[in-house]
C-alpha cells in the first residue's frame, strides 16, 4: 500500500494535466509539450515529498491509513452543464461527490465516424482487457452491460444511455451493484478530424470516494488508452 501511495504520487501526479494525443501533434508541437512535461518535475518532486511524508510507519493500525484518505489533495473539477445528472454523492462517503476525471484526444477522422467508432461496442470488448461488452446498439434508453471476468470469476459494469445527440453528444450511467458513475462525451469538429472530450464521475461500491479519488490519475490514463484503441482506425 505504501508502495502504491508513493508511485501514484510521482508517476500520476495530482496537479490537473490536460492529456492529448501527441501522435496528432507537430514536431514543434511535440518539443514545446516535453518542455512542458519538464517544468512539471518541480511539483512531481514535492507531490513526492508530501506523499513519503503522508506514509504511516510500518505496522501502523487502520486509523493511519484512513488519516493518509482524509489527507488527498482534492479533485480539481469544472462545472457540469445542466443537462448533466452529476456528480451525485456517495453513500458510503457521508453525501460527498463521486471524484471526477476528463480528458480530451485529437482523433483524425470527421465526428460522424468518430461517433460510430466509440459506439461500437465490440471495439469496447477488443479494446478492455478481459472485459466483453453485450447489449445495445447503443441509444436513448438503451442498457449494455461489460462483463470483467478471469475465469468464473468477475463483475458487470451495467450501463444505461440517458442522453443521445449523435454525433455531437452522449451521457452514460453506471447502474450496476459494483461500479457507479456518469460518462459525458462529446465530439466537436478540429480540422479535418475530432475533438474527444470525456467527461466522467466514478466509484465502487464499499470503497469511499475520498479513497476512490486516490486513484484518479491511473483511472484517466487508464480510458485515455483504451479509448486510443477504440477509436483508431
Amino acid at each position: 500500500m505504501a508502495v502504491a501511495l508513493v508511485f501514484s504520487q510521482l508517476v500520476f501526479p495530482t496537479h490537473p494535466v490536460r492529456l492529448v494525443d501527441r501522435a496528432e501533434q507537430t514536431v514543434p508541437e511535440k518539443t514545446h509539450g516535453l518542455l512542458a512535461d519538464t517544468h512539471r518535475l518541480g511539483p512531481l518532486v514535492a507531490d513526492l515529498a508530501a506523499a513519503l511524508r503522508r506514509v504511516p510507519a510500518p505496522g501502523a493500525g487502520e486509523g493511519a491509513w484512513r488519516e493518509v484518505a482524509a489527507t488527498a489533495p482534492s479533485v480539481p473539477r469544472t462545472g457540469p452543464s445542466e443537462a448533466s445528472p452529476w456528480p451525485r454523492p456517495d453513500p458510503y462517503a457521508g453525501g460527498m461527490p463521486q471524484p471526477v476525471f476528463s480528458l480530451e484526444l485529437a482523433v483524425g477522422a470527421p465526428p460522424d465516424v468518430v461517433w460510430g467508432r466509440l459506439w461500437d461496442l465490440d471495439r469496447h470488448t477488443a479494446a478492455v482487457p478481459l472485459t466483453t461488452v453485450t447489449g445495445g446498439p447503443p441509444g436513448p434508453g438503451v442498457r449494455f452491460t461489460g462483463r470483467t471476468a478471469v475465469g468464473p470469476v468477475g463483475f458487470d459494469d451495467d450501463m444505461v444511455v440517458r442522453a443521445w445527440d449523435p454525433p455531437r453528444r452522449a451521457v452514460v450511467e453506471k447502474v450496476g451493484r459494483v461500479l457507479r458513475g456518469t460518462v459525458e462525451v462529446e465530439l466537436a469538429p478540429a480540422g479535418a478530424g475530432t475533438l474527444l472530450r470525456w467527461r466522467q464521475s466514478y466509484g465502487a461500491a464499499l470503497v469511499p470516494d475520498r479513497l476512490a479519488a486516490l486513484a484518479r490519475p491511473a483511472v484517466r490514463t487508464a480510458y485515455l488508452m483504451a479509448l486510443r484503441r477504440i477509436t483508431a482506425a
